[in-house]
């Protein structure tokens, strides 16, 4: 009720905004990026411009038919002999759910984007499509991925990201560079996004400033290292496999909270994405955090994780349902290594031998395409990039689960 009072409110004040004619703005907006806070009315717009500015968003239900603006914060930060254009963040509040948005970003006095829309989030239970990617990176095979997303008939509602985001490696115009490719997808569908090891430069400077993930709705101490939200029939939670990890740590604590947490009937789909996997038989990054599956494996069979998405592998790899590294259908945590989005440093193409857990595995770039229908059923899809001009689904699998699930 109080979503539809909200909206109702806002839609009188579509009346009072200027019918003045649309200025492109004199200190253009760019690396336009959306992302949501697990508030249902809530979405928060990021980009970034030469010069100073008063950052706001309008925001309405039809094009050119914008709200009273709402206002932001700005900042920048140096690396080294970097210094950042000015980060603009505004927090648009009073969204009706579900519901398809035009927004322009800007200054009053300055002019405005181009106009870009999107959809926005609810906890309601709604079927809820999700793009998945990993290790995207700045090269044409990361552009062909953007396009991918951008061009699939099946349009995703929000985009998640399991770290090595720019391979940028403390060169920090190809953060910039980065954030105006993915522009066309990242200004229209949220951009939900974890760390990898290639983000740990300066202690994840240009990463938490670049971006603003759901740690504070989420009680993360962690900043925007690890964090959870609802969306639909899903929670998903954050994990950090770049920072401490260890028993005690802030990191374990809030996790094991957080699985406390998690209302089953609410969301009963529960998801966890982190960088680096334990679950892996490509020759690349064997081994690389066995403390981390020895303390982490056990609390997700106890807490029941249906699902684990990974990057940092170059490489594409489903497993079954697997615990300790046996085959078990009573424990229903499945694993998918999607490191494969594009980045600069080619695919790991070489593998062991495979092991009983793994089902399907192939070294392509591409993206995968989660659509979660109910509380028993997820449709999920890899799709390669294309040699041509078409993307090929390589792989396919339902994931099934009992409901209520315990």
């Amino acid at each position: 009720m109080r979503w539809t009072i909200a909206a109702a409110v806002l839609a009188l004040l579509v009346a009072l905004v200027s019918a003045a004619p649309f200025r492109l703005s004199s200190n253009p907006p760019e690396q336009i990026r959306l992302s949501f806070t697990g508030i249902p009315t809530e979405a928060v717009m990021m980009w970034i411009t030469p010069s100073p500015a008063s950052p706001q968003v309008k925001v309405g239900p039809r094009s050119g038919a914008y709200y009273i603006p709402f206002n932001g914060t700005s900042t920048q930060y140096t690396y080294d002999s970097y210094t950042s254009g000015y980060i603009h963040t505004v927090k648009v509040t009073g969204l009706t759910p579900l519901t398809t948005y035009f927004y322009v970003v800007g200054d009053a006095s300055q002019g405005w984007s181009n106009e870009f829309t999107f959809k926005s989030m609810t906890t309601d239970k709604v079927p809820l499509t999700v793009a998945v990617i990993g290790d995207l990176g700045f090269t044409s095979n990361s552009l062909n991925t953007v396009n991918g997303i951008l061009s699939d008939s099946m349009r995703a509602d929000v985009l998640w990201h399991a770290g090595d985001i720019t391979y940028a490696n403390g060169n920090q115009p190809i953060w910039d560079q980065w954030g105006n490719m993915v522009q066309p997808l990242s200004a229209s569908m949220a951009w939900m996004v974890g760390v990898g090891n290639h983000e740990n430069y300066h202690n994840f400077t240009a990463y938490n400033y670049r971006f603003r993930m759901p740690y504070a709705e989420s009680n993360s101490p962690g900043l925007n290292l690890f964090w959870s939200y609802s969306h639909s029939y899903v929670r998903l939670v954050l994990l950090s496999t770049e920072t401490d990890f260890s028993v005690g740590s802030a990191q374990y604590n809030w996790f094991i909270k957080e699985m406390e947490s998690v209302n089953r009937t609410q969301t009963p789909w529960l998801i966890l994405m982190y960088h680096r996997p334990f679950y892996n038989s490509n020759t690349a990054h064997q081994g690389e955090i066995p403390a981390f599956q020895t303390i982490y494996e056990p609390l997700f069979y106890k807490y029941k994780v249906d699902l684990a998405f990974n990057g940092h592998v170059h490489s594409y790899e489903r497993s079954k349902q697997v615990y300790r590294n046996v085959v078990s259908t009573a424990n229903p945590t499945e694993y998918i290594v999607i490191g494969d989005g594009g980045n600069q440093e080619g695919l790991a193409s070489q593998w062991l031998s495979q092991p009983s857990w793994s089902a399907f595995r192939q070294a392509a770039y591409g993206y995968g395409r989660m659509v979660i229908h109910n509380e028993t059923h997820i449709d999920w899809t890899w799709h390669i990039n294309p040699t041509t001009n078409e993307y090929t689904i390589r792989d396919q699998a339902t994931f099934v689960r009992p409901y209520p699930r315990f």
